[in-house]
């Protein structure tokens, strides 16, 4: 009888090993696993289906043709794993056309003009001079001069240069001066989760529905080797009672989070090429609780293009 278990357990492994119980995606950055999933499921690349009708060759060129962004693609079997490794094109769609149309270049914002390097048209201000939005920075006229140094004629450019403007920057942010947080009760339920293909049991009591619970599941596929998966799956589900209580901000947490705001607001300016000369961030009180003023001197690009009349 013991002999007959052993024999079955082995045959039952012979039979799982003809079959597909795991797909793998590596390289993937732009297209998440799902969509991919999604892509094979398309063209019947799915999970508990045989070994032998996979072809690999049709995987990788069905993948480039529905997405163009994935530049190579190579898709092999390993034991009960289907592994799918592609590289995308890091490049970000095609590259424009250049636009040769003429135009002006003005300012956006108010500032003082910190430096200009003018590669094609005719300057409008100098380094040290104060622009409002709107007023020309630099020209797309250029006027063409004879030796006496009259205008002959006017030769219409598409103005372009390096411009760095020192501008002022702020920012107001409302922080209520009470918060909703989660106060677990100490109740808890543990449950356990068994798939065995599309058989799925689950051995948990049920939740009072009229109670708040947080939910958290832990789950992985039973795999005997590397890459000797099988179709069974088990989960640890938790819940853990709560309520929701209301209670005020402490003064050490508005700090934190004056903090913390301001520190995301240098990010989002440094990380859209701005250098940031000085700054300074103060709390004002309100009637629902703190304003989190904040203030900058930066030195940003500037010069946007405005169409010649």
């Amino acid at each position: 009888m013991f002999a007959a278990g052993i024999a079955g357990f082995f045959l039952l492994l012979f039979v799982m090993s003809r079959f597909i119980w795991n797909i793998s995606f590596d390289g993937n950055l732009r297209f998440s696993n799902d969509t991919l999933s999604r892509e094979l499921q398309e063209i019947g690349v799915i999970y508990g289906m045989r070994k032998s009708q996979v072809d690999c060759d049709q995987i990788e060129e069905e993948l480039r043709s529905r997405c163009p962004q994935i530049v190579w693609v190579s898709a092999h079997v390993a034991g009960t794993r289907l592994q799918i490794r592609i590289r995308e094109n890091e490049t970000a769609g095609k590259i424009p056309l250049k636009d040769e149309t003429p135009r002006n270049l003005v300012a956006e914002k108010a500032g003082t003009v910190v430096s200009m390097i003018v590669r094609a048209g005719k300057a409008a201000v100098q380094p040290g001079d104060e622009v409002k939005p709107g007023q020309l920075l630099v020209e797309g006229i250029v006027p063409i001069t004879d030796d006496s140094g009259e205008v002959v004629r006017n030769l219409f450019v598409r103005a372009d240069a390096d411009i760095l403007l020192q501008t002022q920057e702020s920012y107001r942010e409302n922080v209520p001066r009470f918060e909703q947080i989660q106060s677990f009760t100490g109740k808890k339920q543990t449950g356990f989760r068994l798939r065995i293909g599309r058989i799925d049991l689950l051995a948990m009591l049920p939740v009072q529905k009229k109670k708040l619970w947080e939910v958290t599941r832990a789950g992985k596929q039973l795999v005997l080797f590397e890459d000797f998966y099988l179709p069974v799956w088990t989960e640890i589900i938790t819940a853990r009672e709560y309520e929701v209580v209301e209670r005020k901000r402490t003064k050490t947490e508005l700090d934190a989070l004056t903090k913390a705001v301001h520190e995301r607001k240098l990010q989002d300016f440094i990380q859209k090429g701005v250098q940031i000369i000085e700054n300074d961030v103060k709390i004002l009180d309100n009637s629902t609780g703190w304003t989190i003023c904040g203030s900058m001197t930066v030195e940003e690009p500037a010069g946007t293009g405005q169409k010649l009349e």
